[in-house]
């Protein structure tokens, strides 16, 4: 028991990393997007680039590092992470051209392979047994709170002191969010996974079913149905995460309005991560999916609507923020829910490298919609029809088991 409850102290250290790894690495540096393309003198979406790339590289990474945290030691991987971010981000205030913002976003790839959520949501589920959902809403929170936190500060440093001092004073700060936590975390011991093993192992049997490999896992039709609606919902997530304080400036949105939806937005993912993660701990996973996409598909029609009635763009804020949340909750859910198992880091990876390369076309393909068509109108008229065939495609999936393996 004394084992067990030690997991949520590595679940509080993981939180504290992915607070900044995630929080400002991932969802709050967008806000200096307007600022370095006025600076490197880039076309309207065209700094989409950049991240696109990061998001490609870690798409192709994932598997390899799936298959070496089925190998390896987690904790060491977490410090080599925390280690690489840090140095990135007080590294962030010197770029001085779209070159090197580019560089800065392939090194942010690898590192954030090594400790981000990829190893994270391994060591969690290594960790939680029972209470799975609730504590994969928690740590997956801690991306939405730090944006909540660090896109109103940002906002407010870079009005006062420019983007490049503003970066600078924040970074201080993520380097001790990465590393200190990591003398927190433990690998779970092997007693006790064999412990939850054999438990699984129990409820399985009960159950009729049993947590299958990567090569049984391949042979199902499920597995490819959830590639599809994973994929799908990173593509939504992510055009919206990387493009909307563009889109902002479109409204003639300011950079404290900026902000100001930032932190609503990541208020309402907050509180949407906690209540699908618990509610998917008390209710079926799939039913609870497919009210989050529902969410998600309420949030981009108001999205589509926002562009003729800039008024909307506080719900949008609400309701994007909440089915966002709640779809990227339960993706994970899901996986661990179907493959939990030996082969679970590779499986993750997999599944990690094909959201990654929807979410990375998200960002790229809606930027470039608006860079040639002068408005994001048509790209969120596809972001609403994707959230509606995915729900659809949710109906269809269910856990698998070795009955429904392909000859």
């Amino acid at each position: 028991m004394k084992n067990q409850n030690y997991g949520w102290v590595v679940l509080f250290a993981l939180f504290c990393i992915y607070f900044a790894s995630n929080g400002f690495g991932f969802n709050t540096l967008p806000i200096w997007y307007p600022s370095l393309t006025t600076e490197f003198n880039l076309a309207k979406g065209q700094i989409s680039e950049a991240p696109t790339l990061m998001l490609v590289l870690v798409a192709f990474l994932s598997p390899v590092f799936g298959y070496m945290l089925d190998k390896w030691n987690p904790k060491t991987m977490m410090l080599i992470g925390g280690i690489g971010l840090s140095a990135l981000f007080l590294g962030f205030s010197k770029i001085s051209s779209f070159g090197e913002l580019k560089i800065f976003y392939v090194l942010y790839a690898v590192f954030l392979c090594f400790g981000g959520i990829l190893t994270s949501m391994y060591l969690i589920n290594k960790w939680f047994d029972k209470n799975r959902g609730i504590a994969v809403g928690i740590f997956l929170n801690a991306s939405s709170l730090g944006a909540f936190i660090f896109s109103k500060w940002a906002a407010g440093l870079i009005a006062i002191k420019g983007w490049r001092e503003a970066e600078m004073t924040m970074a201080f700060v993520m380097t001790a969010l990465l590393i200190l936590p990591w003398f927190l975390i433990k690998n779970r011991s092997k007693e006790s996974i064999s412990e939850g093993v054999a438990a699984m192992k129990i409820s399985n049997l009960a159950s009729g079913t049993h947590s299958l490999t990567l090569k049984e896992a391949l042979k199902t039709p499920t597995f490819y149905i959830l590639l599809l609606i994973t994929g799908t919902l990173w593509y939504c997530i992510n055009a919206l995460l990387f493009n909307k304080d563009l889109y902002l400036t479109d409204l003639q949105k300011t950079v404290q309005d900026r902000g100001s939806f930032a932190m609503l937005f990541f208020f309402c993912g907050f509180l949407g991560k906690l209540v699908f993660g618990f509610l998917s701990d008390k209710f079926s996973k799939k039913m609870i999916m497919i009210v989050s996409i529902g969410n998600l598909l309420l949030g981009s029609f108001l999205l589509r609507s926002s562009i003729g009635n800039p008024e909307l763009v506080k719900w949008v804020a609400i309701v994007y923020g909440f089915g966002y949340s709640g779809a990227f909750t339960m993706i994970q859910v899901l996986i661990a829910d179907f493959y939990m198992g030996k082969n679970y880091g590779t499986i993750l990876g997999i599944f990690t490298m094909v959201d990654t390369l929807a979410g990375s076309l998200g960002i790229i393909l809606v930027g470039k919609n608006r860079q040639f068509s002068g408005s994001y109108l048509h790209a969120f008229d596809t972001m609403t029809i994707l959230c509606a065939i995915t729900i659809l495609a949710t109906f269809i999936i269910k856990k698998p088991q070795a009955s429904d393996l392909q000859i």
